[in-house]
């Protein structure tokens, strides 16, 4: 097999790879949620590397709050700077479809690990606002915004 046909292989499975692993992520939201992939799932401890980083810049890392289904069924998740890349600052909605593999993986044990959240009204039920903003969003804000 010619080193150029291998290295077509080898993208091929790694693609492949990747849409297993967000099918997976996709089927363990919707057993969550009760089948609603719009509901967003809050997340503990993810983070993965900004997929809009050049190759030959350095490593950038985003924690990633919550992951959801957009209206076309994309997996979408709201990423907030590091502490170390502040800078960076907030991105909602981003698509994690593009993610590095190891991160998808990572997503997917946080979700068999049960290190996840959703947010309950008084009741019990799952409730679709959208949760009163933690301290380190209200700070990535009011530094975005240059306050």
């Amino acid at each position: 097999m010619s080193v150029m046909l291998q290295d077509m292989v080898v993208v091929e499975l790694h693609e492949k790879n990747k849409a297993d692993i967000i099918r997976a992520i996709k089927e363990k939201m919707g057993e969550i949620a009760n089948g609603d992939l719009s509901e967003p799932l809050y997340l503990k401890n993810v983070t993965v590397l900004d997929s809009s980083c050049s190759p030959n810049d350095e490593p950038v890392y985003m924690k990633l709050n919550s992951i959801f289904c957009d209206e076309e069924g994309i997996l979408c998740g709201d990423m907030v700077g590091d502490l170390n890349n502040f800078a960076n600052g907030i991105m909602f909605g981003q698509s994690v479809e593009e993610l590095q593999l190891e991160d998808l993986e990572n997503i997917l044990d946080n979700l068999n690990d049960e290190s996840w959240s959703v947010i309950l009204n008084d009741t019990g039920v799952r409730n679709k606002k959208i949760p009163s903003i933690n301290p380190f969003l209200k700070k990535a804000i009011s530094f975005a915004r240059g306050a």
